[in-house]
């Protein structure tokens, strides 16, 4: 069923939807009579203004949407790099393990996982130890000794 025109308000506040609006542009709202351009740019300008304001409208919606889609992602990724961190920080690596070259004395306990070098090799201790490293399990090689290079001429 086609809405009928208010007579009574101005064509702006008429509550058509669009294709009668449309089709208001091109009619009178009395009748059928013409329209005279400057009555048809009226028209057409408060047409347009409603227009922008309506994407105005929706643009902002959206925009105060992505916002917070975009505050919670960055909150996301601030807390997976924090994670990140973290893991690095408590991950030791062969650097921190490495004690330098193996020494004898009674005061020196390799730990667990502690790394030294003893004849040019590397080894990594399997258990806290005093022992001398390849001289039973409490070692496992890490790095075997490689030849010693000659002097070519």
């Amino acid at each position: 069923m086609e809405q009928q025109a208010d007579t009574t308000r101005p064509l702006e506040e008429q509550p058509w939807d669009g294709v009668h609006l449309v089709k208001a542009t091109w009619l009178e709202v009395n009748g059928a009579k013409a329209v005279t351009w400057a009555s048809f740019d009226r028209k057409i300008a408060w047409l347009s203004k409603m227009l922008i304001e309506q994407i105005s409208k929706a643009t902002r919606t959206h925009l105060k949407e992505l916002d917070a889609e975009d505050a919670r992602l960055a909150e996301r990724i601030a807390a997976l790099e924090a994670e990140v961190k973290a893991m690095k920080a408590d991950r030791p690596t062969l650097a921190d393990s490495y004690k330098g070259t193996w020494q004898p004395s009674a005061f020196d306990q390799y730990q667990r996982g502690d790394a030294c070098t003893f004849d040019g090799s590397i080894w990594i201790a399997r258990t806290t130890t005093r022992a001398k490293p390849g001289s039973n399990d409490e070692w496992q090689l890490a790095v075997k000794k490689g030849r010693d290079a000659k002097e070519t001429q």
